[in-house]
């Protein structure tokens, strides 16, 4: 009680135990009795009959004086309520005797009312309902993936964080430090007043994994103008102290790169959807997809587009493949669910814990009976959780329940590294085999849907080789222009986006076409290297000017596909996405430090002007080392 904050519980408890432990002393008889077992009531001779003395007075002498309306509907004057109370064990006496005598008492019966076979019915069907219960809570010591050391929610799956683990296993030490400080210091020697304000300790439980952590960021602006501020001081003392501003100028002047970064730390993001409406106005919008195409789904979308989950997981298993299975038609007898892998250590880590950034519910898949947590979002922030929720599709949908919807359909479906083919020859059994060409250390499903796409189009005839991709995201998009030119031929690549009434197919031929090979080709670094998941933005500058410069010079095109065909980036490269940042900030100058120093001169001291200037080339080295990396690993898919 100490440990977990009751302070009623924990004042009139504590007391009542030191009166208990003093009972041999100063309530020697009282004592004696209780030993011997004279807490109990024997009313009649019924065996196993016996109640407490509490519960004994409540079922006979306060049940038997009650009148209509209590005491307030009794009487109002304080003699005749006295009086009432008075003699209160004698009318109880007299309605008990009453009883006797007209039979309407049973305490001559020897038969238990538990044994009658209705109670035992009863009693059966509840125990019955425990069983059920426990039955679909996972079993804490025998789940897939589970680390020993982790504290499992028995009845949800979750699993407790850090500091939730931390506080449930200190739980009990803590209290009975508290419990024996309270009674030295309230009950033994009366240093505290016994009803002073406890100590709240405020220890975290499961519950608290509910509660949704809300905060906010209010230090980007001010960082921006400290930032500025910064600079109007070092003009001034240039002036005074004959200093070279552009030399000044030549470092970045804060801990972190605030064109790259937000000042905790964290990437900076940009709108990558106005890239995705940019690029399709350049190609066309088709109404239908052709009946032979096979479909390829973003098993991360799918999940993302629940809203509210159903009841269960084996609930939610059909939904997700009834939703994957409507693709499928007499001609078209394949489909692919592609998912993201999740390792400890990748590229995206720091977007998966920005992603996460209001909390996260861990919690492991055991089997299909298990609830669906009501907080969907914040389950889906957890990468273990979704990866233990692809596995356990796997499982779901290899068992016999689906073999009449597998019937001479294929279903690829990816869990980690690996991919698996569910299929069914006869309706009655599945078959489950993995898929060695499709199997990759890819963590992103953006990239490995083309690794999918170029199976599908190198193993069906010409002809035949639509593929459509069903995803929202404006990277799938960006990929399938970049390898467009790359396909086995007579491939098209069709992608499926948006919801609803805004649920439109994008032809992506048609906007190769527009933009031309040698664009396409540098589609992938320049979006790499102006922002994606993985990789930093420059603050203020969109898509839309970046694309432009590709669009208008070969030697930029040219520099990001240089970029996005090797990891570690060569000189030339680093020396070109200099120039290409000074363009960017529409400067001609030849060195981003000139850029970053007219910047300065023209708008350093407008209070509205927030754009930060260009990093400095130390910095832009590892953002272009990180663009490189993230870009060479999508072109090498196909």
């Amino acid at each position: 009680m100490l440990a977990y904050d009751r302070p009623n519980h924990t004042r009139y408890l504590s007391l009542y135990w030191m009166e208990m432990k003093d009972l041999p002393n100063s309530h020697l008889s009282f004592h004696a009795a209780l030993a011997s077992g004279e807490f109990c009531v024997q009313r009649s001779d019924r065996p196993f009959a016996q109640t407490p003395v509490d519960q004994a007075i409540e079922n006979t002498v306060n049940k038997n004086m009650k009148t209509r309306g209590g005491i307030v509907g009794f009487s109002r004057n304080p003699s005749a309520v006295h009086k009432w109370m008075v003699n209160a064990h004698f009318r109880a006496d007299v309605y008990e005797q009453c009883k006797i005598m007209t039979g309407l008492t049973d305490a001559a019966s020897t038969v238990h009312k538990d044994s009658a076979p209705s109670r035992i019915k009863s009693s059966e069907d509840d125990v019955q309902k425990v069983l059920t219960v426990i039955s679909h809570w996972p079993n804490p010591f025998d789940v897939e993936g589970q680390h020993t050391s982790d504290l499992m929610n028995i009845s949800s799956g979750a699993t407790a964080s850090d500091c939730i683990k931390r506080d449930l296993l200190e739980a009990s030490s803590i209290g009975n430090k508290q419990f024996l400080s309270f009674v030295d210091d309230r009950l033994k020697n009366g240093e505290t007043s016994f009803f002073d304000k406890l100590p709240a300790n405020k220890l975290k439980t499961f519950t608290s994994m509910a509660k949704t952590a809300r905060f906010s960021v209010r230090g980007k602006q001010v960082a921006i103008l400290a930032d500025r501020a910064f600079f109007v001081r070092a003009l001034v003392i240039a002036q005074n102290r004959s200093m070279d501003l552009k030399k000044i100028l030549s470092f970045d002047l804060s801990p972190i790169p605030l064109s790259l970064a937000k000042p905790d730390g964290t990437l900076a993001k940009t709108a990558k959807s106005v890239l995705l409406h940019k690029l399709e106005k350049l190609g066309s919008s088709l109404v239908t997809v052709p009946e032979n195409a096979v479909t390829i789904w973003d098993g991360m979308a799918v999940l993302q587009s629940i809203s509210k989950p159903p009841a269960t997981f084996a609930d939610l298993a059909k939904t997700v493949f009834l939703t994957i299975a409507a693709s499928l038609s007499f001609s078209t007898t394949r489909v692919d669910f592609v998912c993201d892998t999740y390792p400890d250590v990748s590229i995206k880590c720091i977007e998966h814990a920005s992603r996460a950034g209001e909390g996260v519910l861990r919690m492991n898949v055991a089997h299909g009976n298990q609830k669906c947590p009501s907080q969907w979002k914040r389950f889906l922030a957890e990468g273990s959780n979704k990866a233990s929720l692809v596995q356990y599709f796997v499982t779901e949908w290899s068992s016999g329940r689906y073999a009449s919807l597998l019937q001479n359909r294929q279903v690829y479906v990816t869990v980690g590294p690996r991919c698996y083919l569910l299929t069914s020859s006869d309706g009655v059994g599945v078959s489950s085999a993995l898929v060695s060409d499709l199997a990759t250390d890819q963590v992103e499903a953006d990239t490995r849907m083309l690794l999918h796409a170029n199976h599908i189009a190198t193993n069906r005839p010409e002809g035949s080789r639509t593929v459509v991709l069903c995803s929202p995201d404006t990277d799938v998009l960006v990929l399938c222009c970049a390898v467009a030119h790359k396909m086995p031929a007579g491939t098209r690549l069709i992608m499926k986006t948006g919801s609803g009434n805004n649920k439109r197919y994008i032809d992506i031929p048609s906007i190769a076409s527009s933009l031309g090979e040698r664009v396409c080709n540098a589609l992938s670094g320049m979006h790499a290297f102006t922002g994606c998941d993985s990789t930093s933005a420059f603050v203020g500058k969109g898509k839309t000017a970046a694309l432009a410069l590709v669009q208008k010079s070969e030697k930029f095109a040219d520099l990001m596909v240089q970029l996005s065909s090797a990891f570690d980036p060569s000189p030339d490269v680093l020396s070109g996405c200099e120039e290409f940042v000074y363009n960017l900030y529409g400067h001609k100058e030849r060195s981003v430090s000139l850029c970053r120093y007219q910047l300065f001169c023209a708008k350093s001291c407008l209070a509205d002007q927030l754009v930060p200037p260009p990093p400095v080339l130390c910095r832009k080295k590892k953002h272009v080392a990180r663009a490189a990396y993230q870009s060479t690993l999508a072109t090498l898919i196909v």
